[in-house]
């Protein structure tokens, strides 16, 4: 039987603030305002509260992926966002940006290679990838491998190397394909077709005069896009040597396409649920998690038979609709815990997955503002959170109002440009008092939660409250049950 198992602490804590009826510090008719707040917690203008665990290191804007340096010392946050696009690299030692290499355009795709003398990156809309050579924490001699014309579309999104570094294995998320290639000839080998077209040609329109054209334009090209129901988006790329084959999450699918690299054609499709995103593949290639992120959950699938043998829910509270957005996973050295971020709830879910087929909530870390990327360096000692949109909101009482004119040197405080990122650097404590911290971790977190006018406060009965009819699977809420006994 599968197992569906939650992370519905929520149920078990009675005095966290998500139960609340109001603030009760707040005067008759007081209005709560976004913002820092007394007891060191950060409001959102949607009535979540930020209370990041570990130092926060400021980025650029909207960090969207992090890649690791095999060595532990740094780690290099890819920046997707309105404003510069950017590789941005952080020193762990000092929890420092020491270097940053700007791009024209990136998006998602970003890894080492084993050796960590070489960093990968998409060069997104410019149909590229960059490559860099990494020595002590800077990003030389920059590369630009053209995958096709600028003028074709494929977004190149995630990227998976091989061991030697030699081959890149890229998936196209617009161009319905994998790009394969050398990486020491900077070219492209060849290309493997995952749907029924490959790309075609970007539709233009003249060029904006100024900034609300621009918004008007962009999404009138985006209109003229013509993909078909039957496209499968692919999205990221995960490698088993091992067993000669390539995993590709197909966002649009609901799938994970398995491909032969001998022959490099799709040799399987296993099912996942709603919009799988990041995948990742344990070291002895025998169990492949996949984030859905249209189903907050993650499914792990035996790669012998392309089972789903669990469907582990990472939901502060039980039943709780699509929306938690989990887009990010990330394993201990050992195999034993698994970490998956939430962007759309502030937090990591933490999973003890050390029993195949009886995995167990741990509880939730809380991050900053829309967790985009978990890591944990190589020690296992630090667990690392791109935070896209940082740390606090800000207003923007300048900002662009359509048909009006800004008086000459105004600066524009455009909403989706005024967001610094950040890096969360959490310590994680040993394994001896790795559960106690969860309990403290996961109580901040359900504190973080919109109060609930008028509901009533959770409690043990809500532990037996039955899964969504259309899910023939049984809800675990009961496993963290110990955690606050």
């Amino acid at each position: 039987m599968k197992q569906f198992f939650t992370s519905g602490v929520a149920a078990l804590l009675l005095s966290v603030s998500a139960c609340s009826t109001s603030n009760s510090s707040l005067a008759p008719n007081q209005a709560e305002l976004p913002g820092r707040k007394d007891d060191g917690s950060i409001l959102l203008p949607n009535m979540w509260s930020l209370r990041p665990a570990g130092r926060q290191v400021e980025l650029g804007d909207f960090p969207v992926n992090l890649a690791v340096h095999p060595g532990g010392r740094y780690v290099v946050a890819l920046h997707s966002g309105y404003g510069k696009h950017e590789a941005v690299v952080v020193d762990l030692t000092t929890d420092t940006v020491v270097s940053r290499a700007a791009l024209n355009e990136a998006f998602y795709g970003i890894a080492f290679s084993r050796d960590g003398s070489r960093l990968v990156c998409s060069g997104a809309g410019d149909e590229v990838v960059h490559s860099f050579v990494f020595v002590d924490g800077q990003l030389t001699q920059p590369k630009e491998i053209r995958l096709r014309p600028a003028k074709e579309r494929g977004i190149p999104c995630g990227i998976a190397l091989s061991a030697d570094g030699r081959t890149a294995y890229i998936a196209n998320v617009w161009g319905q394909s994998i790009s394969v290639v050398d990486m020491e000839e900077h070219s492209p080998i060849t290309e493997i077709l995952l749907g029924t077209k490959n790309g075609g040609s970007t539709p233009t329109l003249p060029p904006a005069t100024d900034f609300d054209e621009a918004s008007i334009t962009k999404r009138a090209e985006a209109l003229l896009e013509s993909t078909g129901p039957e496209e499968p988006f692919p999205f990221s790329c995960a490698l088993d040597e091992k067993h000669g084959r390539l995993f590709v999450s197909l966002w649009a699918q609901s799938s994970v396409a398995v491909i032969d690299l001998g022959t490099r054609q799709i040799i399987d499709r296993w099912s996942t649920e709603e919009h799988p995103n990041e995948m990742l593949l344990e070291k002895s290639s025998q169990r492949l998690y996949v984030a859905n992120a249209n189903r907050n959950s993650v499914s792990v699938i035996d790669t012998a038979s392309g089972r789903t043998i669990e469907t582990l829910v990472a939901e502060l509270k039980p039943g709780s609709p699509m929306g938690n957005t989990p887009n990010s996973l990330a394993l201990s050295p050992d195999g034993g815990r698994l970490f998956v971020a939430n962007a759309n709830i502030n937090t990591v879910a933490v999973f003890d997955i050390s029993l195949p087929g009886k995995s167990r909530s741990l509880g939730f870390i809380p991050t900053g503002w829309y967790p985009t990327s978990v890591r944990l360096t190589p020690d296992g000692k630090k667990l690392l959170v791109a935070n896209g949109k940082g740390s606090i909101s800000k207003a923007n009482p300048k900002g662009p109002q359509p048909g009006v004119k800004a008086p000459p040197g105004t600066t524009i405080e455009y909403i989706g440009g005024l967001f610094r990122g950040s890096l969360g650097v959490v310590d994680l404590p040993r394994s001896s008092g790795f559960e106690a911290e969860m309990k403290r971790y996961t109580a901040i977190a359900y504190a973080g939660m919109p109060p609930q006018p008028g509901a009533p406060c959770a409690s043990r009965k809500n532990l037996g409250r039955q899964p969504r009819a259309k899910e023939s699977r049984r809800r675990f809420a009961h496993q963290v049950l110990h955690l606050y006994h």
